[in-house]
């Protein structure tokens, strides 16, 4: 876990009521930013970006105060492939927003920190609905997964059907049980699985 990560997960856990042992989720949201660009810096160097060598607090700053938002997507090519943006909020702490925009702040810069980490990412997408993606203009699923929901679950390898059919068939039956999906279930990827609840609201 990245040490970002856990300056996030404790401006989420104020936002729940939880007792995170001080602090505001501003204050944990803003510390968490700042740990992540520091750290990326630290990490890579230069190599961040092409003439950057280091990041000034002052620069961080005006970051974390920034309130731009998402620009629409504009495909200079094909217009069919332009699309609305999908987030609504700035980077910019909004104490008057609700815990839902403020929870969408939260992971977005979350997801931000984690990157590469793609598992991450994912589950903290399917966990919460954020960061909102453009959808696929084409899915070729064939059926199982969802164009707005996207995929919630890799399916079973061909190895474990060949050699562990037996056990796999009764990890579907209990995959099917917690699987709260009205439209898919069994072995395909829009089942979801047990902690990634349809139709339940972050709060």
């Amino acid at each position: 876990m990245k040490a970002a990560e856990g300056y996030f997960l404790r401006a989420e856990g104020i936002l729940r009521g939880w007792n995170m042992g001080g602090g505001t989720a501003q204050q944990w949201y803003e510390d968490g930013i700042r740990t992540s660009i520091k750290n990326e810096v630290a990490y890579k160097g230069i190599e961040v970006l092409a003439g950057v060598t280091s990041v000034s607090d002052a620069e961080i700053d005006a970051y974390i105060n920034g309130t731009t938002l998402q620009e629409d997507f504009v495909d200079p090519v094909d217009s069919q492939n332009s699309i609305k943006a999908q987030n609504d909020v700035c980077v910019k702490w909004d104490e008057g927003a609700s815990n839902e925009q403020k929870l969408q702040r939260i992971i977005i810069q979350k997801w931000i920190a984690n990157f590469p980490i793609s598992c991450e990412g994912w589950a903290e997408y399917r966990r919460t609905g954020y960061p909102k993606f453009f959808p696929n203009r084409v899915n070729l699923s064939n059926g199982t997964i969802d164009t707005d929901e996207q995929i919630r679950r890799l399916i079973y390898s061909d190895n474990e059907i060949n050699t562990n059919n037996a056990e796999l068939q009764k990890g579907i039956e209990l995959l099917n049980q917690e699987n709260s999906s009205s439209k898919f279930t069994g072995d395909i990827g829009g089942t979801r699985v047990w902690w990634d609840k349809a139709n339940v609201g972050n709060f």
